[in-house]
């Protein structure tokens, strides 16, 4: 879980470093960490999948996880762009690197505080 969340708030800081660069090299930096940090989410959720759901049910819920994933990204893509046309795509970029460094920790603490409940 906490892996989970420590590549979303790097995503976000990668995000922010692009937004806010001002040479090429740091706007490289940014855009490559970004990336290939977003290419660990994937791999990270399917092994928490497969290391923790009982076969029974593990199709159900990666078949869950992925619709989620589909609209969030459908719902991210839209407000990125209407953000990106009204203040300008740096904007767009900084917004969704600090929504995601501070959605990760708050995900982390609702779903322990969850936890702690059924205990």
């Amino acid at each position: 879980k906490i892996g989970f969340v420590v590549i979303g708030v790097v995503v976000g800081m990668f995000m922010t470093i692009a937004s806010l660069s001002t040479t090429l090299l740091v706007l490289i930096f940014g855009m490559t960490g970004h990336e290939f940090m977003r290419g660990l989410i994937n791999p990270y959720i399917d092994t928490a999948i497969q290391e923790n759901i009982p076969s029974k049910t593990r199709a159900t819920i990666d078949s869950f996880v992925s619709m989620i994933n589909r609209g969030a990204t459908g719902i991210g893509l839209l407000l990125s762009g209407l953000i990106a046309k009204t203040y300008g795509i740096s904007i767009a970029w900084l917004f969704a690197g600090l929504v995601i460094m501070l959605l990760m920790p708050l995900v982390m603490f609702f779903n322990g505080k969850k936890q702690a409940r059924n205990v």
